[in-house]
């Protein structure tokens, strides 16, 4: 490997980087909520797929069932994650996937 071809690599690691810092800024900024228990309990969730919040209402607290409170509570975080998956799955296909760096993991 001559000169010129380690210095295309190293050109072409930089906008793999460059890519990949895009693309991570923009899954840092989503954020999906869903609720469950019928606005008993909100969760929110960011593009990594970690909880942001989760939000009781009055009506959580009005419900004197602990599973039934669980289940709220567990279903609005497995409901804003899945958005959040898609979310992400929609944005990178926007973005034209993962491009070079999808490329480069093959």
């Amino acid at each position: 490997m001559g000169l010129k071809d380690k210095l295309k690599n190293l050109s072409e690691m930089k906008e793999l980087k460059q890519e990949a810092e895009k693309l991570q800024e923009i899954i840092s900024e989503i954020e999906c909520r869903d609720e469950a228990g019928k606005g008993a309990v909100e969760a929110v969730v960011n593009g990594e797929g970690k909880v942001i919040q989760i939000i009781l209402n009055d009506k959580f607290f009005e419900e004197t069932d602990r599973e039934k409170q669980q289940k709220w509570i567990t279903m609005a975080v497995n409901g804003a994650i899945e958005k959040s998956k898609k979310r992400v799955e929609k944005e990178m296909k926007k973005h034209g996937g993962l491009g070079k760096l999808g490329q480069l993991l093959k």
